[in-house]
């Protein structure tokens, strides 16, 4: 219903909502069409229903809603998202993260522009200007699209935007496979591994067994470290596929410190 209070007209309707349990709630909505022209405020009045009906807004929400704040440019939110990763990721991934911001900050195309502004095309002239510096594999262009890619994704779940741009990552092989090739290669891998990690290259490296197929599965049960003339330290046992033989072998284990 329109109708005219003092010079302005308003508008008076009521809006139901059926909720997945079967009940209704009811609204009376009385809004201020803020015009003194009829044909204005009913235009108003039609253009709040149009937005109930598609769920843009509730009814006890304000209308017409409030101008959205205009977002970050990317320099200032890459500091918030850091903040971020320090409480939400591992120490090691956050030193990632800090790595690849370090390096999209010195690209002005992102670093300067709101976050709105970058483009699926701001993006590709990224990674031509990376893949053009020196020494720059495409491993790092990938890591450094992976935390753009990510950034901007927190960014939309935080109501910065309303959808993130698509980023593509580099073709590369899949994988990176090192050899060792030494012992003196084997001692500083095995110096700065992690400790599950150290376990369990050495006996990759001593027993031979495959990570995927011998090693990974092996259990408590597989470890046998009674002394034998044969085996003084032990041995472990580890389950050949059923397609290949259904017994078990073992390999002496070698002490270790």
């Amino acid at each position: 219903m329109i109708y005219k209070r003092g010079k302005a007209y308003s508008y008076n309707f009521r809006w139901s909502i059926r909720h997945e349990d079967g009940t209704v709630e009811n609204f009376c909505i009385r809004q201020s069409a803020k015009t003194h022209k009829r044909k204005e405020a009913e235009d108003a009045e039609n253009e709040h229903k149009r937005a109930l009906r598609l769920g843009e807004i509730h009814p006890n929400d304000p209308w017409p809603k409030p101008a959205a704040s205009a977002p970050p440019v990317f320099r200032a939110f890459a500091k918030e998202f850091l903040q971020y990763a320090k409480t939400h990721t591992k120490p090691g991934t956050q030193t990632f993260y800090g790595v690849c911001l370090d390096r999209l900050s010195t690209f002005a195309a992102i670093a300067d522009a709101p976050l709105d502004a970058i483009t699926g095309d701001v993006v590709s002239r990224y990674a031509r200007h990376r893949q053009e510096v020196p020494k720059n594999s495409v491993i790092t262009v990938n890591g450094d699209l992976r935390t753009l890619r990510r950034v901007l994704h927190l960014a939309v779940e935080w109501g910065w935007l309303d959808r993130a741009p698509a980023i593509y990552e580099l073709p590369q092989a899949q994988g990176r496979d090192r050899v060792l090739r030494s012992f003196a290669e084997e001692a500083k891998y095995l110096a700065k591994a992690s400790e599950n990690l150290r376990d369990a290259a050495i006996l990759a490296v001593d027993t031979g067994m495959r990570p995927n197929s011998e090693l990974f599965p092996l259990k408590w049960a597989d470890v046998d470290l009674t002394e034998r003339p044969e085996s003084p330290h032990g041995v472990i046992h580890f389950r050949l596929r059923a397609r290949r033989t259904a017994h078990s072998e073992a390999f002496p284990s070698r002490q270790r410190c």
